[in-house]
């Protein structure tokens, strides 16, 4: 593997670190908004965004490692 995709790995992963950190933070959150409708689905709609982030981000991680 070259050391350009080895970048691109490292990098990827941080952010993926990042992206899983916010949806645990927002699994928290939304245990504690379920009284909360409006604020409940605002951070339902947020993790769902991170969810397909991370599916982006998996994927490329893979296509770097194989490539």
């Amino acid at each position: 593997m070259s050391d350009k995709n080895e970048r691109k790995i490292k990098l990827l992963e941080e952010v993926r670190g990042e992206v899983m950190s916010e949806i645990n933070k927002n699994n928290a959150e939304l245990d504690k908004l379920r009284h909360s409708e409006e604020l409940f689905f605002e951070k339902v709609m947020e993790l769902e965004i991170n969810f397909k982030n991370i599916k982006v981000i998996d994927k490329k991680l893979h296509s770097l490692r194989y490539a």
